[in-house]
């Protein structure tokens, strides 16, 4: 009897179906294998803070800010603010959040505010914002530039490792081409080339009309010339024209993907922009494109700066002087990360390294001559803002800086001089009018005070009008939404108004006034017994007197207008 095996035949279509599953489940499992370890370090963390933080009362308030609010451990305002309303005994247990972060700017605050709403929930937000961001004109940029598809697809590690063997691919195409007509062409010139000695002569003059025309006629005789689109992105950008920056720099990359430099100049224009994760993102795949890209950490370093993402960019700036042992501004970069953290031995370390490196480095002077400020070394801080003046006549904050240095040290008509010097060119400098407000007060001069005073005043709520305002806006809508109290706190010495007129017709916000109980305790006392420095130019980062004067005054409001008690 003759065997037979059984055959049992699998349809065409079921094979394929098979294959599929088999490929898709792969790549899940190298998709979950790539994330597993970052998502459980997460997910810990998360849990570890909910428990600990959510269990600790029956009233959560979560205060927001910057160094003024993060610094000072148990002298802070909102560890004092705890320990405020719980002395009171008015039956309710409170629990004080200090999520304040040196340095960090309102759009920042806005961004992480959704995070740390989800992840403390809680009863009452207070912010003490704003004096970190620069005093020019917010643009309201598009945050819609991708859909949800797109960037989810972009996220995944699978597509990232996909996307860069398939660089590698076309940039070895591109190069065998490329060798190819250079063989082929051998003597003669592109007629493009005529315009790149005009294109440059341009760029030296900062000629940008002319510069973006030769540009131009360039790449209408060259349309493959990527070096030109990344000259023209760059030109936009400084131009603040994001979105032909945007273009630019995309066809320099669809027409070379292994370039570098247009990933770091698209990763600024995002930057720019505030879109800082999509900056970082192609600022990593500039790196996996050349590892040893001191402008691409650099660039990685100050972004995470700005996040006030402290540890990221230390790791960078690191990065930077593994490859580079004498890159100046990486020393700065360090020096300012440990600064933002009132780390200011470890600054001055890192800020005195940039000055060895480049005795001419006008960062330099500057940062340390601040830092000495700070730390109360006035003569050693005169001869480096001095020399910064030297380097740049024209700046504006060493020039009240300076000013700040010789009220401290008496030097009333030195002082003077400073802070008029610079009203003469910007009448508008809140800072050098609230520094003269401080000085005409010391010297008893109370009318003069008053006038610089209201004069800072004005300025200022034109100030938040341009740059604070949205940032203040979003941030209430999101609280609004979620049932949120919300206790507004205006600057010590500074009047509460300008708040006010941003949140002009709407409801639901408290506001606390520190301006009157600190001038009565500064004109009892002096400014140095509540304020550590004057880098605000009429306050600073308070000492821990001056933050128990917030702390109380933020108490009292929160009794009288949300607790009613």
């Amino acid at each position: 009897m003759a065997n037979h095996s059984i055959q049992i035949k699998i349809p065409f279509r079921q094979k394929i179906a098979l294959i599929v599953f088999a490929i898709f489940l792969s790549l899940l499992i190298l998709e979950i294998g790539l994330r597993l370890g970052g998502f459980i370090f997460l997910v810990l963390q998360e849990r570890r803070n909910l428990y600990s933080i959510e269990r600790k009362g029956n009233c959560l308030i979560m205060c927001l800010g910057e160094s003024t609010t993060a610094l000072g451990g148990e002298d802070s305002y909102p560890s004092q603010l705890e320990e405020v309303l719980n002395a009171r005994n008015i039956g309710i247990k409170f629990s004080v959040i200090n999520k304040g972060v040196p340095a960090i700017h309102t759009t920042a605050i806005v961004a992480n505010l959704i995070d740390n709403l989800n992840r403390y929930k809680p009863n009452i937000v207070i912010t003490m914002m704003g004096i970190n961001d620069q005093i020019v004109y917010l643009q309201d940029q598009d945050m819609k530039s991708v859909s949800g598809k797109t960037m989810f697809l972009k996220q995944l590690r699978i597509y990232k490792l996909g996307q860069f063997i398939l660089l590698h691919i076309k940039a070895k195409i591109k190069e065998i081409n490329t060798y190819r007509k250079e063989k082929s062409g051998k003597g003669s010139v592109l007629l493009s080339n005529l315009f790149f000695g005009l294109r440059d002569c341009y760029a030296e003059q900062d000629n940008c009309i002319q510069k973006e025309i030769s540009l131009k006629k360039s790449l209408k005789l060259n349309p493959r010339d990527y070096e030109a689109y990344i000259s023209l992105g760059w030109l936009y950008e400084n131009q603040e024209k994001f979105t032909l920056a945007d273009e630019a720099f995309k066809k320099a990359i669809a027409i070379y993907p292994l370039s570098d430099d247009a990933y770091l100049g698209l990763g600024f224009c995002y930057s720019h922009q505030e879109r800082f994760s999509e900056a970082e993102e192609l600022w990593r795949r500039g790196l996996e494109i050349n590892p040893r890209s001191c402008q691409l950490y650099l660039a990685l370093g100050n972004c995470y700066n700005y996040q006030a993402k402290r540890e990221q960019a230390e790791e960078s700036f690191r990065k930077v002087l593994d490859i580079n042992p004498k890159n100046e501004e990486a020393y700065l970069g360090l020096g300012w990360t440990y600064e933002s953290q009132k780390k200011n031995d470890q600054a001055e370390e890192f800020f005195k390294k940039a000055l060895e490196l480049n005795p001419n480095n006008y960062s330099s002077c500057v940062d340390i001559g601040l830092l000495y400020s700070t730390k109360g070394k006035d003569a050693q801080a005169e001869v480096l803002l001095k020399r910064a003046l030297e380097l740049n006549p024209g700046d504006e904050r060493v020039c009240v800086n300076l000013g700040w240095c010789y009220k401290r040290q008496k030097r009333y008509a030195e002082a003077e001089e400073a802070f008029k010097k610079v009203l003469e060119t910007n009448p508008k400098n809140d800072k050098a009018s609230g520094g003269l407000a401080e000085l005409y007060e010391e010297m008893g001069k109370f009318e003069s005070a008053k006038e610089y005073r209201q004069k800072a005043d004005v300025a200022r709520i034109k100030y938040y009008n341009h740059t604070v305002s949205i940032s203040y806006l979003k941030l209430k809508e999101i609280l609004d939404q979620r049932g949120v109290k919300y206790v507004c706190v205006q600057y010590p010495n500074r009047s509460v108004e300008p708040l006010k007129k941003i949140f002009e017709g709407q409801k639901n916000v408290v506001f606390v006034d520190n301006e009157g109980v600190f001038r009565e305790a500064i004109k009892k006392d002096g400014f140095e017994e509540y304020f550590s420095d004057a880098f605000a130019g009429d306050f600073g980062h308070c000492t821990r007197k001056g933050n128990r004067i917030l702390a109380e005054n933020i108490a009292n409001i929160i009794s009288k207008e949300i607790l009613h008690k």
